[in-house]
């Protein structure tokens, strides 16, 4: 949650960036975009597993039911919203943004050397929700990706990177990559909003009013 609040804050977008919870309290395996109304499931979650995998799990009972697979363009708006405004910075600024999505949406892979380290969130999506060959059978997906590095040669010097891409072109339906997720996403539920505690008190006064006025009529 403090990792929410600090992305949040440090977001140029309007948009507010949020955790919330998917199957526990506390797993924080949610993040909800406000601006566009979706939930995303951690990409983490699903690394490892194929497209073909993952599609057959969003009916009742399944692993991902209510999710289904995110289009490009809903991860690039998710970006955007997001403060993720290039495709690639040299600002240490814009690293910190990036790393901030990839503490809410979940790191695939990272890797830490003598002087460089790296995080990264890689995942799949579809093209369009209607994106499909009958003739293959295959739909035409996408990668999404998010990552950043860190170079430091000496404590003068630390070369930062950030880029963020969206990848459209086929990826292979059957293959599963330890470190590549899927993007999933469902709609946010709306929450009824609450009357106000003095129309509930007068609902709940009618019949007490409805009875004395009949007893002064008799």
């Amino acid at each position: 949650m403090i990792a929410a609040a600090m992305f949040a804050a440090s977001s140029q977008a309007n948009a507010a960036i949020t955790q919330a919870d998917w199957k526990v309290a506390g797993d924080g395996a949610i993040t909800r975009d406000t601006s566009s109304n979706l939930e995303w499931l951690d990409v983490s979650v699903s690394i490892n597993q194929s497209f073909n995998y993952v599609s057959t799990q969003f009916g009742a009972g399944g692993l991902y039911s209510g999710f289904r697979y995110a289009t490009g363009d809903e991860v690039a708006t998710l970006f955007t919203n997001a403060g993720l405004n290039f495709t690639y910075s040299s600002s240490s600024s814009d690293a910190t943004k990036v790393n901030s999505l990839i503490s809410l949406v979940g790191a695939t892979s990272n890797t830490n050397e003598f002087f460089r380290s790296s995080l990264w969130t890689r995942g799949i999506a579809i093209q369009t929700p209607f994106d499909y060959n009958p003739g293959t059978g295959n739909y035409q997906t996408t990668e999404a990706r998010i990552y950043t590095e860190v170079q430091s040669f000496g404590p003068s010097f630390t070369m930062y990177t950030a880029a963020t891409s969206v990848i459209r072109g086929a990826w292979p339906i059957q293959t599963a990559q330890s470190d590549v997720g899927s993007w999933l996403v469902r709609n946010a539920a709306v929450s009824p909003v609450p009357a106000p505690a003095a129309a509930w008190m007068f609902a709940a006064g009618l019949p007490l009013i409805g009875a004395f006025v009949r007893r002064r009529k008799a």
